[in-house]
């Protein structure tokens, strides 16, 4: 998607073709990392939080 509107304002004489569509590679692929990142980090989270609300469910049904 970044690559095609690089295409488009390389065409329009906004920016050098080459340069535009390396950057807009550039920075898809730096996007695509930290989302990636983030979307790890969410998943630990709620891994988490999931644990520990099945071993405090496990607790009160041991107590009774």
């Amino acid at each position: 998607m970044a690559e095609a509107v690089a295409v488009e304002m390389g065409l329009a004489g906004t920016f050098p073709l080459g340069m535009g569509v390396i950057f807009m590679s550039m920075y898809s692929a730096i996007a695509g990392i930290l989302e990636g990142i983030l979307t790890m980090i969410g998943c630990v989270i709620l891994l988490l939080i999931s644990n520990n609300k099945s071993e405090e469910h496990d607790i009160k049904a041991i107590d009774g």
